[in-house]
């Protein structure tokens, strides 16, 4: 007689993981444990397979958020605000922080994307206004990038790159006592370095400066006699630069004592290589291979990282090319994408609107731009918006050559698909509606100064303490919107891979901090904090259960949120 058995199976899940428990019927008639989690992750595809527990005839499958996704490069312009205070976008769970992280080591084979990956890294630099100086001894592709950005100063001519390496190190080595003097001026003025508190270079509102050398010991060998002094430099540099805001980034093709010495390796604090790797390199590069295994060499772009001697891991490098394009991803990849670019956009909205919070100071304008004809063409669109803002800014330096543009920005569509912009342009001094009207060019012109109220054009009164709100309800409603015919596997609309915001790289940044507090003095905190908000709201979250260890059991936990102007948050927490 065949006998059916139907075993107790608890799916519980948060944003962060996915455990499937299953009782000890299901572990006693089940063909292996490890066959169950392929069909397990079969299912269950947006997810990633983290480990097994088993323990008291109980067996629970734990499964990690959202899939590590690898970053599509023509998708880049999303990051513009997660690439702020030099953190560097890996893939979707992996960051690189150049302020906590400082220093980079990258090797790699010819042909297996090192060089792109410096690309990437470059293109987020120069996103964050980092003054870039990049030395390329092979004359390949970086040597000519002097063309994009004028904050990028490449050498790759063979006759004076031996002069020009020394140049460059000279001045770095002038802006580290430059900016060390500045900083102990800082710490010895503010009392704030009393609590302990570390001030570095953005305390100083000192542009990031970071070198980058490719091909490391060709640059040496053709060094010579010099090449001692060279690297007597450089260790200055690396050992010094970090506080102050100079970071140095060496790429080689292999790792050993002739390519860099061991003092400048040990202050790199971020490794990386791309493509397999020999043993000596790895153990030259990580301290030993563990865990590190073999590359298909089909793989372009994948490798191993480490930062600051913690765990190496596996990581597929952002995509330079087509490969990874939204249209040549199969159905089920184009559902996950756009859902997790859903997400993201969800998050990207709280974000701004802190942004602009914290910006919201002197006189500012909300602006809205409308095309007089009919646009529905996003990227046209957007490298119209992009000419305006030049335009704007070349007006007002003639009016003073010292002012500094800030703004931050937000394309929409009508109900009719036409594209128009949404922007707040903070402390901005007085424009004639005809003369903003033709720097424009394209159209009509709302503009709404944010005094102590901003009024709408439906003659709504929006509290100043509240405009961010307001603003940030129009960033990406295009995605809310966004759904894939699944017969045809179109998006009703191309928003999903275009740039949906723009600002100004001047805005003050988010700065997050934790604090911890007594029950009573979070309790006297609490109470003042809701007489004060301008915002609020309560909200559940599943968090770690008394039993989690034994049974990966999730609890709801009550959230509160607040927001405060920051005159009375400045109140609230001096005290």
């Amino acid at each position: 007689m065949t006998r059916i058995v139907s075993p107790l199976i608890y799916i519980k899940f948060d944003i962060d993981t996915l455990s499937i428990v299953m009782d000890s019927e299901g572990v006693r008639y089940s063909p292996s444990l490890d066959d169950f989690r392929i069909e397990l992750s079969n299912i269950f595809i947006e997810f990633e397979f983290e480990d097994i527990y088993a323990s008291d005839g109980i067996v629970t499958y734990v499964f990690s958020g959202l899939k590590t996704e690898r970053i599509d490069y023509s998708e880049m312009d999303d990051f513009d605000v997660s690439s702020m205070n030099l953190i560097i976008p890996l893939n979707s769970k992996v960051s690189w922080n150049l302020n906590t992280t400082s220093h980079a080591l990258i090797a790699g084979g010819t042909g297996k994307g090192k060089t792109y990956l410096i690309y990437h890294i470059i293109h987020c630099l120069l996103i964050q206004n980092t003054e870039l100086y990049i030395f390329d001894p092979k004359n390949t592709k970086l040597g000519t990038l002097n063309h994009i950005n004028n904050k990028i100063n490449c050498y790759s001519n063979s006759n004076t790159i031996n002069s020009d390496i020394f140049k460059v190190l000279r001045y770095l080595e002038g802006e580290i006592l430059k900016r060390s003097d500045l900083l102990s001026k800082l710490n010895i003025s503010n009392p704030r370095n009393l609590n302990g508190v570390e001030f570095d270079y953005r305390d100083l509102k000192l542009n990031p400066i970071v070198l980058i050398i490719d091909e490391l010991k060709s640059l040496k060998i053709g060094l010579k006699d010099a090449r001692k002094d060279f690297e007597d430099k450089l260790l200055r540099i690396v050992m010094l630069g970090r506080q102050l805001g100079i970071f140095v980034i060496l790429a080689t093709q292999k790792v050993n004592v002739d390519t860099i010495s061991s003092d400048i390796k040990v202050n790199c604090s971020a490794l990386f290589t791309v493509g397999n790797m020999d043993s000596i390199s790895l153990v030259q590069i990580f301290g030993s291979t563990d865990g590190v295994e073999k590359i298909s060499r089909s793989e372009i772009g994948v490798g191993y990282l480490s930062f600051d001697g913690d765990e190496v891991i596996r990581v597929e490098y952002p995509l330079i090319n087509d490969i990874g394009n939204f249209e040549n991803c199969t159905l089920a990849e184009k559902v996950i994408k756009l859902k997790r670019r859903k997400l993201y956009y969800q998050k990207q909205r709280h974000e701004l609107r802190r942004l602009i919070d914290i910006n919201l100071n002197g006189d500012c304008s909300f602006v809205t731009l409308t095309f007089r004809e009919h646009i529905e063409d996003i990227e046209y669109a957007n490298i119209e918006f992009n000419k305006f803002i030049k335009r704007l800014k070349y007006h007002l330096e003639k009016l003073d050559s010292a002012f500094e543009l800030k703004y931050l920005a937000v394309n929409e569509r009508t109900k009719k698909n036409r594209v128009h912009y949404h922007i707040v342009f903070f402390d901005f001094p007085y424009i004639k509606k005809s003369v903003f009207e033709k720097i424009w060019g394209y159209g009509f012109i709302d503009i709404r100064l944010i005094r102590e109220n901003m009024k709408t054009k439906d003659g709504e009164l929006v509290p100043r303490t509240n405009v961010a709100l307001y603003v940030s309800k129009y960033f990406a409603k295009q995605y809310e919107l966004a759904n894939i015919d699944l017969q045809t596997g179109k998006i009703n609309n191309d928003s999903y891979k275009k740039k949906a915001f723009f600002k100004s790289v001047n805005l003050e940044k988010v700065v997050y901090e934790k604090q911890y507090y007594s029950d009573d003095v979070l309790s006297s905190i609490m109470e003042k904090m809701k007489e004060k908000a301008v915002h609020k709201a309560n909200y559940t979250r599943l968090i770690a259960g008394p039993e989690y260890e034994k049974f990966k059991e999730l609890v709801p936990s009550g959230v509160s949120y607040f927001v405060l102007s920051k005159k009375d948050f400045i109140e609230l927490f001096k005290e």
